[in-house]
C-alpha cells in the first residue's frame, strides 16, 4: 500500500465520522426525542447558550425518517483489535457543586471507584471558594495564587458524597467506537461513529458485551482480537416504579454467529490488517482533551442557559 510523504513522526488515524445521540438538545438545552437515535457531526457548535452538535448532512434521510423503529438500531462494526481502544467507561461529575468551572470544561472528577482525578481537588473549601468568587468577577483563576490541577483523591464509589440523593452528581459514563454498517445498496456511508452514554443500565449492557466478547476473542480471535465483529445496538425504555417515569436504555449485541465468524475471520489475510489507516482510538489524546470530554458528555446531559444556573 503506498503511503504519502509528509511530516515524520505524524501518524494517520482515521478520525471519527459522526457522532450517535439519544436524542436531541431543545432550545433550553433539556433533551428532546429521546426514543431514537439522532446522527450528529462530531464538532459542537455555539447556539444561544448552549452548545449543540448539529444534524450530520450526511444522515439527513436517517435523521429525518419517521419511522421510529428504525431510529432505535444501530448496526455497527468493531474496527479496533481490543475493547481499551473503542470502549471506556468511568464514574464521573461534570459538575460538583462549590467548585470552580473547569477552563476547558472538563469534567470536575472522574474515577474508578477506587481512585479518582478531580479537579482542584486538593485545595481546601476556602480555597475553592475564592476560585468560585473570582469566575463570579469573571477575573481570571491565576489571580488567586492557587495551584490549578486535576489531583488524585480518594474514590469512595457508593459512599461518595456526591452520589447520593435522587440526583446525583457523580454517575457512570461510557463511551464507545464503532463503524456504521448499512444494508446492502443504501447511500448512508459507514463511517467511524461515536456513542456516549450517562445510564447505569447502557453502560453495563456495554461492559458485559465487551467482556464476553473479549473472552471468546481470546479462544478464537488470535492476534486479530476483536476486529470486524459486527454488532447491533437497540434503543429501548425502562420504567422505574420508584421515580415513576420512564428512560432510554441501550442493549448491545453481537449481530449474528460471533463463534462462526471468529473461525471463518481465521482465514482473512492479516497483511491487510496491518497496513490499513488505523482508525481514532478513544485512548488516544485528542479523545481525552478536556474539550472532547466536555461535548460528549454535554451531548448527553441537559444543560442550562448561563441566566438559569447554567455553568459557563
Amino acid at each position: 500500500m503506498s503511503k504519502i510523504d509528509g511530516i515524520k513522526g505524524l501518524t494517520a488515524k482515521e478520525p471519527i465520522g459522526v457522532v450517535a445521540s439519544i436524542g436531541r438538545k431543545g432550545p433550553s438545552g433539556a433533551p428532546m426525542e429521546t426514543d431514537r437515535f439522532f446522527l450528529v457531526a462530531p464538532t459542537a457548535e455555539k447556539v444561544g447558550q448552549i452548545e449543540v452538535r448539529p444534524p450530520h448532512p450526511a444522515f439527513r434521510a436517517f435523521n429525518d425518517s419517521t419511522d421510529l423503529q428504525a431510529r432505535q438500531v444501530l448496526r455497527g462494526q468493531i474496527v479496533h483489535r481490543t475493547a481499551a481502544e473503542c470502549f471506556e467507561h468511568h464514574l464521573t461529575a461534570q459538575v460538583l457543586p462549590g467548585y470552580p468551572a473547569h477552563p476547558g470544561r472538563a469534567p470536575h472528577c472522574t474515577g474508578d471507584g477506587t481512585r479518582a482525578q478531580r479537579w482542584v481537588g486538593d485545595l481546601t473549601q476556602q480555597q475553592r471558594g475564592q476560585l468560585v468568587q473570582l469566575q463570579k468577577d469573571r477575573r481570571p483563576l491565576e489571580a488567586a495564587g492557587l495551584p490549578l490541577t486535576m489531583a488524585p483523591v480518594p474514590c469512595p464509589n457508593d459512599l461518595c458524597e456526591y452520589r447520593q440523593g435522587e440526583k446525583k452528581a457523580c454517575g457512570a459514563w461510557g463511551r464507545v467506537l464503532f463503524r456504521l454498517r448499512w444494508k446492502e445498496g443504501s447511500p448512508l456511508p459507514g463511517l467511524l461513529c461515536k456513542l456516549a452514554t450517562k445510564s447505569w443500565f447502557s453502560v453495563a449492557s456495554l461492559l458485559g458485551f465487551f467482556e464476553a466478547l473479549e473472552q471468546q476473542a481470546a479462544i478464537l480471535g488470535g492476534d486479530l482480537g476483536i476486529y470486524g465483529v459486527p454488532l447491533l445496538i437497540t434503543l429501548g425504555r425502562k420504567t422505574m416504579a420508584s421515580r415513576g417515569r420512564a428512560f432510554p436504555v441501550m442493549s448491545i449485541s453481537v449481530d449474528g454467529d460471533l463463534q462462526a465468524f471468529l473461525v471463518q475471520r481465521a482465514a482473512w489475510h492479516r497483511q491487510a490488517l496491518g497496513e490499513r489507516v488505523q482508525p481514532l482510538a478513544l485512548t488516544d489524546g485528542e479523545q481525552q482533551a478536556a474539550e472532547e470530554l466536555a461535548a460528549d458528555l454535554d451531548g448527553i446531559t441537559p444543560t442550562l442557559p448561563m441566566d438559569q444556573g447554567g455553568r459557563p
